[in-house]
Parts: structure tokens; sequence; C-alpha cells
């Protein structure tokens, strides 16, 4: 059957009225379709308040919704590959939960890799079925692309026409710069890359992840949307944005923060979340308080705990000065820029002027 185009009458008709009501009181059917491309359909605000909007349709609760473009990205050595990977095992066997978030139930899912061989997707997906608690039946659900080299090849209108064959309900395609060969610092060439996406998503009625590289020559920052790589469009492209990083703390450490949402009012903690090779799952641990103390580099990490080892509880600033310059060999300029930075982490609490107090390397609360 058909689509039905529903257009507004030039002079502001009634909601609930489709091309077949204009036409049978005597409006041409093109007078309308061209009108439409002139101006904006408007209505007012009474009007609106008669119709009522229809519920968020949630693939993960309060993260993956349907009909909705999500992003997630992160640093390299974010596991951000293994991340989609258990989530689409997860949403395609309707396995209860996915890091503390409601699954209500099985959804198909079209998994498209365009950077890892298909031994390594293999041994992976492997890996984290057997890990889990999953009805085989399920993964009739998840479908998994072959592989072909097309890297670097703009592969939209190949992953089109395989969502058309599929008929998913979710696609993950992993990733961005592998799907394409334009530049993405570029507004002019990622607007058209987008509109590309969008008619895959649109024509197809699904929902859409996208992972995503960060930009490489940030250096050491937080989980924010500007770092990732892409220019201001696919910023504001992005309906519902999640990042993931690497601790410096501990090397099974990763941490999570919705960045953006469009649909619901989420939270931008950071969340600790513990990967586990063995395994290849993450477990959710809970909300990191002092977040900045686990984007800083390893090598300085390395540096300040040894001094942090040196001090008291509380400690003050000479004492810390004189270790930094005594058993460092640096300036007391840059201990007081040691002290500034550990102040911002959270890793150390102001007293007083000129005193100081230790903190936890890992503060965390149990809020979900």
């Amino acid at each position: 059957m058909g689509r039905v185009k529903t257009v507004m009458h030039p002079n502001g008709s009634d909601i609930g009225q489709d091309i077949t009501d204009h036409a049978e009181n005597g409006v041409r059917v093109q007078d309308l379709l061209n009108e439409q491309k002139k101006s904006f359909a408007v209505t007012t605000a009474a009007d609106l308040l008669k119709i009522t909007p229809k519920p968020v349709d949630w693939i993960v609760e309060d993260l993956i919704a349907k009909g909705v473009k999500t992003v997630i990205g992160g640093m390299t050595g974010a596991n951000k590959s293994y991340f989609v990977m258990e989530m689409a095992v997860r949403i395609a066997c309707g396995i209860g939960e996915f890091m503390g978030h409601k699954i209500p139930k099985q959804y198909k899912v079209l998994y498209v890799n365009l950077e890892i061989s298909n031994d390594e997707v293999n041994r992976r997906i492997q890996k984290i079925i057997s890990n889990l608690n999953v009805d085989y039946e399920g993964l009739t659900n998840l479908n998994i692309n072959v592989f072909d080299n097309d890297t670097f090849d703009d592969v939209w209108e190949k992953i089109g026409n395989t969502v058309e064959k599929v008929k998913p309900e979710l696609l993950i395609v992993d990733n961005l710069y592998a799907s394409t060969s334009i530049n993405l610092s570029r507004n002019d060439e990622i607007k058209k890359l987008l509109r590309r996406i969008d008619n895959v998503v649109t024509s197809n009625d699904i929902s859409l992840i996208l992972v995503a590289h960060f930009n490489k020559s940030m250096g050491e920052q937080e989980l924010s949307l500007e770092r990732m790589q892409g220019a201001s469009s696919l910023q504001n492209w992005i309906e519902f944005g999640i990042l993931l990083g690497r601790s410096s703390i501990n090397t099974e450490y990763r941490l999570m923060r919705i960045v953006k949402s469009r649909i619901s009012n989420a939270s931008q903690h950071h969340y600790l979340l513990q990967w586990s090779n063995d395994t290849h799952l993450f477990t959710k641990k809970g909300v990191v308080e002092n977040p900045m103390a686990h984007f800083i580099a390893t090598n300085k990490m390395k540096q300040y705990k040894e001094a942090l080892e040196e001090m008291d509880d509380i400690f003050d600033t000479a004492r810390f000065l004189n270790v930094v310059e005594n058993q460092f060999n640096l300036t007391s300029r840059t201990g007081d820029r040691w002290i500034s930075d550990l102040l911002t982490a959270g890793l150390i609490k102001q007293e007083k002027k000129g005193l100081y107090r230790k903190t936890e390397l890992e503060i965390i609360s149990d809020e979900s």
C-alpha cells in the first residue's frame, strides 16, 4: 500500500484532515503540494492541545529510543565496539537490561561492521554470547554483515540496500569514519553525508546507533561532545549522544556519559563501568563524583600518586613543594601547578589557604 501524503490547506485547515479531504472540497491536489513547498504549515497552540503526544518508545529504557539517531563516541581503547556488540546481543535476545537500563522486549538488529575482520567479530560475539544468559532463538534477531574491505568508500547505498533486505528495527553502524571517504571536519561535506544517512533511517522507519571516534589532537579532556570527530553539523544532528572514555586509574575502568538527549531529561553524570577482558562484558559500578581524576594522563597520575603518598592526610603547600623539588627535581612553580591539577581532579580538597586534605581516588555513589 502506498504512503498517504498529508498537507495543510493554504488557508490553514483543521488538524486531522489528509489530502483526500481537501480534494473532495474542490481543491486541486497539485496546488496544495505546490503551496506546501512555499511556506511552513502552521497550527495554533490551542489545536496542539487536542493532540496527545506519542510516548517515547524505548528499545533500551532512557538510553536507546525507537526512531532516534544515537551516536556512541569515545577515545581509542574505550572499547566502543565491545560496548555496542554487547548491547546488540542483549537487545536482539531481549535480555532484561543493559547498564542498568531495562530492555522491554526483543528487537531485530542489524550490526554493520566496517573496521574489524570477520574472524575478530566472530570471536568477540561468541565470547559475549557465552557469558550472557542468552536465548539462542533470539540470536536469529541479530544480523551481522560480512566484512568486505569496502572501508573508506562511501558504503551508505550498500547499507541502505541491506536494511531494505534485512528489515531491522535497529541499525548499528561501526563506525562513521570507516563508512565514508569524505573529510569529516568539513561541514559542507558532512551535511551531504548526514542527508544520505537520514534517508536510510527515515525511508525504512528504523532506529540508528552510529559509532564515532574522538579527535586525537584534543589531548586530555573530559567526555564532551566537542571532542567527537566530525564538524559541528554532526554534533547538531545527533538526537542522543553517549560517550565512553578510558580511566587512568585502573586499566579495566571506563567512563560513560550521556551528553545529549532531545527526548528525555537524561543525567549528565559520569558513570563508572568496569570492562572485563575475560568475558568481554561491561558492569556498571555507579556515579563518579570526581571524574576528572580519571582523565589525567597515566604518566602524570603516577607522579601525582607518588607525591601524595609522601603526604599526611592533611598537608600544607610547603610540605608538598618540598617533595616536588627534592624527590622529583622539579620547580616550585611545577608543584603549584600540580596542586591546581589535583584540586581540579578532586584528588585533594582545600581546607583553608595553604592547607589541603587528600581524598579517595574513587568516590562512587549508588545513584543510577
